[in-house]
This record gives structure tokens, C-alpha cells and sequence, in this order.
């Protein structure tokens, strides 16, 4: 058993750009559900000694202080309310929108102590440590695409570094987007002053990870964290994970199937859901259990408790365990997930455990070079390049071709133009090309992206203005 003990948590922050696109939603939702109740977890927590690790992706950051998202959200907060004050005729249904309502106005008064802009909020805990910022490319390009494009590669590294480094100063990590590592990334990170990047174990042979003691490798210059896929999932898996108890709330079960005058109230405000349920999991797909918190309380400490347990027993094999996550799993897709976090925080700090951002840097870590890896389906390229995604990726190579030959001759550069190719390299679109979830709009956005229409707001977002200044 090992004397010192670190759990390295790190959360992964993201959205692509959804401003004015007709599902602004996804972010109002993210914001709601996840980054604001993280924010209040964080402050019941300042008596404790802990770090945790967050990527802000810059294209996230450049929306978060956009005035659209400010406005867009407040309105957003507004039909929230509208809708949780509609009575369903049922006694318990309505206990359950009252709760909700409560929730919503501790939010929105979260949100008003940081004057409207949630950035502040994040600079808060950055600043007291309780969390250690990472940066990533600048609109969450799947940049293994970009292998054969060094100069466009380039400027998404470095396009990232300088919007996170707008609100975050000094920033050392990078999250690569869908953990993805190849050869062929350490200099261009090196070159951006980054110290140390995040990966799949999937990123060495496996006759290598056996000499990988601490989770961690260096390949020129750059330190490689390797996440712990079975301490991962063990939260994580869609099947076997905690968020899947019945006890949590069912996250597919819309309020809006509750009543005709939510729906109208969608209608009139062009949303196509509420982001709202009152039923819990079940095996049933026609009959959900009201919702308890009772039930859900009880069931986060037991697996709060569980997941120590298992904790300790992986210890036995290494000192440092490192996770990853999404960070809209906790809140948004698990409900109770910001309350596990919290838990967990809680009784790590009783514990002879150390929860760290990073772990302490090691220069007798071995030398190795990494392969092309991910954390996607058979960790590699297939969920974002395949045949379903074929027809995009023709018009963005095609794109691509185009732009690194004006970069690499220093040519002079349409602004706009390279502004919407960046925005059309999102790895989300191809993604969810993939897995047949809005696939037809992502079709339609990366393609009106490549149209390179021009930017609508009179006052350009953070991005569009370092796009001026740089090119």
C-alpha cells in the first residue's frame, strides 16, 4: 500500500459555438445544470485542501463572455421560470417544480454575484488554487485531422493559447480535443510553452504501460498524464456507471410531456424542450417514478462510499490515479453528479488521499513516444473519419488546402474566412455526424461555416479579434 496517495481529477469544459444558431440551448443548459452548481460546490469547500484540473476550451470562453450569451441567457433563465410556475394538478409534481424553482433562484443569484459572467466565477477558484486552468486548440478541432496541415494545426494550438491565456494567465496544461495524441504534437505544444498534456493509456504499446509506474511519460519536452481508464468508467460507463441507479433522475424524460401549456409556452419561445424531468430512472420505458432527493441523497453517499472503497484497493497498484471526464456529465447528464463531486471532495479530505490538479513532475519518467491514440470508439480515428462523416470531410479538406497555403506563404488572409473554417473543424459536428444525434444540422453547419458568411455581430467576439490582429 502506497504512503502517498493522489487522485488527479480533471474535468473537461466544452461547447462549440452555438451562439445565434438556433440551439443556444445546449450552452444555457451546460451553464444551468453544470458550470454554476460546480461554481456553488466549490464555494462549501474553501475549509478543504484540494485542486482539480479544468479545461475552459477557448471557444467556450469566447461564448461565456460574449454579451449575446449574457443576454441570451438571462432570457433563457426567465422562460425557466415561466415554465416551472405552471401547475400540473398534482400535489407531488408541483413539490418537485417548487424544488426546482428554489434551485433556479440560488443559481441565478450565483450568477448575479459574478456580475453576470461566469468567467469570474472560474478566476475566483483559479486564483485561491482550488482549480488549475488547461488550455486546448481554439474551436476543439479533432487535430490529428490537421496532421497534414502543419501551419492551420499551428494556429489552432496557438489561436487557444492566447484566448485562454486572456483570462488565465501562465496556463501549463493542454487538453488535446477527444484526448487525442500523436508524435507529432509534443514540439508544437513545447513551442506554446505547454508543460504537460492529458491521454488515453491507449497512447503507448501495451508492452510499454507496464514501465509507466506513476501515469506518466514525457516525449520532447512534454510530460503525459495517463488517465485510469477503469477508475474512469467505473463512474462513467453507460451500462454499469452510477449515474445509470434508479434513483437519479432520468435525464430523457422532458417536462414537457407533462402538460400542453409547457408545451405551448416551448412553442412560443422556439425551444424544443425544457431540460426539466421529475421522474427517476427506471427500467420501464412507459411508466417513470416521480422523482425523490431523498432517495438520490442516500444512493450518492453509498456511491461516494463505494467508489473510496474501490479507491483503496487501486491504490495497491500505484500512487497516482488520474480520471478524466467530461464536465457536463456532472450536473447535466447526472443530476447528482455535482453532489457526488462534492461528496467525494468531502471525504477525500478526511482520507489519507490527496486530491491534485497535477501530480509532481517527474524527470525519472520514461522517454517515449506516443501513438495516434483517442478516447473514442477503439481509440482511434473512427468515431470523427469515417464513412458517414466522408462528404464533410471532403469540403473541409478541400478548405484546408486552400488555407495552409495562405499561411505558410504569409499570403494575406480573409479574416473571416479563416474564422469560419476554425469554427467548421469543431470535432463535435463530425461526432455527432457519427452517432446519427443531430446529424443533418451538423451537416448544415460545417457547410454554412465553409460558405464563410460574415460575422453578424457588430462587435466581434475574442476569437474573430486575435484572428485580426495575428493574421
Amino acid at each position: 500500500m502506497f504512503k502517498n496517495k493522489q487522485y488527479l481529477l480533471h474535468l473537461h469544459a466544452h461547447m462549440p459555438y452555438v451562439l445565434e444558431t438556433g440551439v443556444e440551448y445546449w450552452l444555457y443548459e451546460a451553464v444551468l445544470h453544470s458550470y454554476l452548481p460546480f461554481l456553488k460546490m466549490l464555494s462549501q469547500h474553501q475549509d478543504k485542501k484540494f485542486s482539480i484540473s479544468l479545461n475552459l476550451s477557448p471557444i467556450l470562453l469566447v461564448q461565456l463572455e460574449s454579451s449575446i450569451f449574457q443576454d441570451g441567457f438571462q432570457k433563457y433563465l426567465s422562460i425557466r421560470k415561466e415554465i416551472l410556475s405552471v401547475n400540473l394538478k398534482d400535489e407531488t409534481k408541483n413539490n418537485l417544480l417548487k424544488k426546482e424553482m428554489e434551485q433556479l433562484i440560488e443559481l441565478e443569484q450565483l450568477y448575479e454575484q459574478w456580475d453576470r459572467n461566469i468567467i469570474k466565477g472560474f478566476q475566483y477558484f483559479h486564483k485561491l488554487s482550488y482549480l488549475t486552468i488547461t488550455t486546448s486548440s481554439a474551436t476543439h478541432a479533432f487535430l490529428p485531422s490537421l496532421k497534414p496541415f502543419p501551419y492551420i494545426l499551428k494556429t489552432q494550438i496557438a489561436l487557444g493559447q492566447q484566448i485562454s491565456d486572456h483570462f488565465f494567465p501562465d496556463i501549463k496544461g493542454f487538453w488535446s480535443p477527444e484526448c487525442s495524441v500523436f508524435p507529432r504534437l509534443s514540439p508544437l505544444l513545447k513551442e506554446q510553452d505547454i508543460q504537460y498534456c492529458f491521454t488515453d493509456p491507449s497512447v503507448l504499446l501495451y508492452e510499454q504501460r507496464n514501465h509507466v509506474f506513476n501515469s506518466i511519460f514525457r516525449h520532447e519536452g512534454i510530460s503525459y498524464i495517463i488517465r485510469d481508464n477503469d477508475a474512469t468508467m467505473k463512474i462513467w460507463d453507460a451500462h454499469t456507471g452510477y449515474p445509470c441507479h434508479h434513483h437519479y433522475k432520468e435525464f430523457h424524460k422532458d417536462l414537457s410531456e407533462e402538460s400542453s401549456e409547457i408545451q405551448e409556452i416551448l412553442k412560443k419561445h422556439q425551444l424544443l424542450k425544457t431540460g426539466i424531468s421529475i421522474h427517476r430512472i427506471s427500467s420501464s420505458d412507459t411508466i417513470k417514478e416521480l422523482y425523490s432527493d431523498e432517495l438520490a441523497k442516500e444512493q450518492v453517499q453509498n456511491d461516494v462510499k463505494n467508489y473510496l472503497n474501490y479507491l483503496e484497493k487501486r491504490f495497491q497498484d500505484a500512487p497516482i490515479i488520474n480520471v478524466c471526464f467530461d464536465m457536463e456529465l456532472f450536473g447535466h447528464w447526472w443530476k447528482e453528479g455535482v453532489d457526488f463531486l462534492s461528496l467525494l471532495i468531502q471525504y477525500i479530505g478526511d482520507s489519507p488521499i490527496s486530491l491534485d490538479a497535477i501530480p509532481p513532475t517527474e524527470s525519472d519518467s520514461p522517454i517515449l513516444e506516443p501513438l495516434l491514440s483517442t478516447w473514442g470508439t477503439n481509440n482511434n480515428a473512427e468515431s470523427w473519419i469515417n464513412g458517414k462523416t466522408a462528404p464533410i470531410w471532403q469540403s473541409l479538406i478541400y478548405a484546408n488546402t486552400e488555407m495552409e497555403y495562405y499561411l505558410k506563404y504569409n499570403s494575406p488572409i480573409n479574416e473571416n474566412k479563416l474564422y469560419n473554417l476554425l469554427l467548421a473543424q469543431a470535432s463535435d459536428w463530425t461526432f455527432l455526424i457519427t452517432h446519427n444525434s443531430f446529424a443533418d444540422y451538423s451537416k448544415e453547419k460545417v457547410l454554412n461555416h465553409l460558405l464563410y458568411p460574415p460575422l453578424q455581430d457588430t462587435s466581434p467576439n475574442l476569437l474573430y479579434k486575435l484572428i485580426c490582429e495575428n493574421y
